[in-house]
């Protein structure tokens, strides 16, 4: 039996004038996508939590999130509504506290690595922990087009790996090499270590919401949001197939990209409206969430594919929703996640979720070698999933 108790956020806000000031326990979040992360890339993951991202398609990573103590400032600068420019905010934020992604045990439920790749990053997150986390955003509106330029300096969360070296071991282990980091050399013990490279993520977005046109059939473009959002980190570090040998992070340059669309359809002035979602995102190297490096599986880059709607009825006492996320990397493979909510009151909420994954198990290999989804190996969390709020 295990239990944990949590603060998830915990801190106090300071203003005056144009300069705003946060001081505690915080998430920091910037570009926030459905199930993906773009620019969202200041806070690790809680994995232990059941990857929530995916579970709950539309909380996103808000009970992911490890929330860091951190000093995050604001200023507000004058509008320039001559020039069109208005709505311009700088924001940095500092954190001594840096806590990388909390993997779930091996060989439990919710993790589809094998038991006996045991993880012994013990010392190396101890020592993670005490570094640095830091960046700055710089947002602004020009011409009714909303714009952010985003910078973060933070260890990996996910880290690289390598076997661990041992001088003496014992009993002897004759096992030449393993499927994960490739032949090894020399005598190894096959526990996994985990480092924690430092990144620089450079990438910024831009938003525009379309305004009433005068065109015929312009009333479908009407209120419809636009969305891009990219972020490039110049020497990202990946397990490769020599980690196993010398110890050395695989680094290769990342983009990852992605491009959404948001609409309100109405049905009737008496029915609310239903709210559409498309998104697409691209990354160069790595799949989402878990960073895997995508040519080591076979695939030259990863592409993913997220649709959702949203139903309120009437009285807005029930919503109906369904998400599906596709991995169109292996002829699409799909999760879906059609979700009813429950809200009699204000403070109370109550969610019914079903996920059903359908998807190929993901085998490594060069190409045409290679071939399945990372979504086939995720097929543990095709479950009922029931969640209850109470706010006080």
């Amino acid at each position: 039996h295990e239990y944990e108790a949590d603060a998830a956020e915990a801190y106090i806000d300071l203003r005056k004038g144009p300069f705003s000031l946060r001081l505690g326990k915080q998430q920091v979040v910037y570009g926030e996508e459905l199930g993906l992360q773009t620019l969202d890339q200041v806070d690790s993951l809680d994995f232990t939590r059941g990857l929530q991202g995916f579970q709950i398609a539309s909380l996103e990573f808000s009970d992911m999130r490890i929330a860091e103590w951190t000093a995050k400032g604001s200023y507000q600068l004058p509008d320039f509504s001559e020039a069109g420019i208005n709505n311009s905010v700088i924001t940095g934020f500092v954190s001594p506290d840096y806590q990388p992604s909390y993997f779930v045990g091996n060989g439990s439920q919710v993790n589809d690595v094998p038991v006996f790749e045991r993880i012994g990053d013990y010392g190396n997150i101890r020592r993670a922990r005490n570094k640095i986390v830091y960046g700055a955003v710089a947002s602004t509106t020009v011409y009714d087009v909303d714009l952010t330029a985003n910078f973060y300096s933070t260890p990996d969360h996910i880290g690289w790996f390598s076997t661990a070296p041992v001088k003496n071991p014992f009993p002897i282990d004759t096992f030449s090499g393993s499927p994960f980091l490739g032949p090894a050399a020399g005598p190894r013990d096959f526990l996994l270590q985990r480092r924690f490279s430092r990144e620089f993520i450079y990438g910024g977005s831009a938003s525009y919401t379309i305004p009433a046109l005068d065109f015929p059939g312009s009333s479908v473009l009407y209120g419809d949001i636009f969305h891009f959002s990219a972020a490039y980190t110049p020497r990202k570090s990946f397990t490769g197939n020599s980690t196993g040998v010398n110890g050395k992070a695989k680094k290769e340059g990342e983009i990852n990209a992605t491009l959404d669309g948001e609409r309100y359809l109405r049905w009737s002035e008496k029915f609310p409206s239903m709210y559409l979602l498309g998104e697409y995102n691209f990354r160069s190297r790595s799949a989402a969430i878990n960073e895997t490096f995508m040519p080591s599986r076979g695939h030259h880059n990863f592409n993913a594919v997220v649709l959702s709607l949203t139903q309120p009825l009437p009285s807005a006492i029930w919503t109906a929703g369904f998400t599906a996320v596709c991995d169109t990397n292996s002829g699409g493979n799909w999760m879906l996640q059609p979700a009813i909510t429950y809200k009699p009151r204000s403070n109370q909420e109550y969610n019914v979720y079903w996920n059903f994954e359908e998807g190929t198990v993901d085998v490594a290999g060069q190409p045409p070698n290679g071939r399945g989804s990372h979504l086939g190996s995720l097929d543990w969390i095709d479950a009922i999933y029931f969640r209850a709020v109470y706010k006080m």
